[in-house]
């Protein structure tokens, strides 16, 4: 332990006037510096606890979960389902609008978590100098100790060579309950002692942290956007494809039609030029009642003709 000259100077003036016969000298002995080391160590335990998470946690879940969707195809029934009616189930679409949402809420919650970090780390910076100051005071008051607890023992001596009994036993259970107070006080430094490395892992454990948050806004999450930006544009490039595909569809189906349609009806224009405006077959059966007709008059005529001579013949 190294005291300066004045700090030497007050370990000594300090042993000088302190009484080791008060009882109440005993119990305040060092009680500043402890309470002061009990507030750090209480502040570094409460900082050492696992911080809330919970919404980081929560919009990391989702952005996995559709992520998942994205490669997942649809599941195909076993024939025994199908024979029972069953149907295939459609397969989840990922929602890319909830995903770039999440992307941005958990950039803003990051950036939340680092602030606090930050100002984690500077409270730390703090408390860790102060634990360093407050060794030190410790560490006075220790070396103040040893000298009362000799210069009682000394005492006790001369009251024993004295034979000053009743002197005697009250020094020496002043000096066995300063020696628990002496105890107790290097016990405290111990926890002290510990504290610090403690605080140096919750403090490298920080920068290490707002390191890996950094790395996460400043390259992870642009590149998830790019993934996500690459997907959905292939995805609608696909759409875009399938429609083009069903649009060539209809147009070569409405030709081929049109062709079909105009094929049938150049043959019928060709054989309607080709019988002409009157069919043989009507002119046949015109050819006939003409020459039926004829017939029937001439008939006629050869009836009325053998009619006449028949009455002659009888006038």
């Amino acid at each position: 332990m190294q005291f300066n000259e004045n700090e030497r100077k007050l370990i000594n003036t300090y042993v000088k006037d302190f009484s080791i016969a008060n009882a109440s000298n005993i119990l305040e002995f060092g009680r500043i510096i402890e309470s002061k080391i009990s507030i750090i160590n209480d502040i570094v335990l409460n900082k050492t606890k696992s911080k809330e998470t919970s919404r980081i946690e929560e919009l990391i879940k989702t952005i996995t979960n559709e992520i998942l969707k994205i490669n997942q195809t649809q599941k195909k029934l076993p024939w025994y389902k199908k024979l029972l009616g069953y149907t295939e189930e459609e397969t989840e679409k990922p929602n890319y609008d909830l995903m770039i949402d999440c992307i941005d809420n958990l950039i803003v919650e990051l950036r939340k978590s680092t602030i606090t970090i930050q100002k984690d780390l500077q409270l730390i910076e703090l408390l860790n100098a102060n634990s360093t100051e407050y060794l030190h005071e410790l560490d006075m008051y220790l070396l103040s100790g040893d000298l009362i607890l000799k210069k009682a023992n000394n005492d006790a001596i001369n009251a024993k060579n004295k034979k000053d009994e009743l002197l005697y036993n009250d020094l020496m259970n002043a000096i066995s309950n300063f020696e628990k107070r002496l105890h107790d006080l290097r016990l405290m430094r111990q926890i002290t002692v510990q504290s610090i490395p403690q605080m140096n892992m919750v403090r490298d454990n920080n920068y290490f942290l707002i390191d890996r948050i950094n790395y996460l806004i400043n390259t992870t999450i642009p590149l998830w956007k790019s993934q996500i930006l690459i997907i959905m544009s292939t995805e609608n490039a696909e759409k875009s494809s399938e429609l083009s595909r069903e649009v060539s569809m209809k147009i070569n189906e409405v030709l081929t039609n049109n062709s079909s349609g105009l094929i049938e009806m150049s043959q019928r224009a060709r054989d309607e030029l080709k019988n002409g405006s009157v069919s043989e077959k009507t002119l046949v059966e015109t050819s006939k009642l003409i020459i039926s007709s004829l017939s029937e008059i001439s008939n006629i005529d050869l009836e009325k003709e053998s009619n006449e001579k028949n009455i002659e013949l009888k006038l």
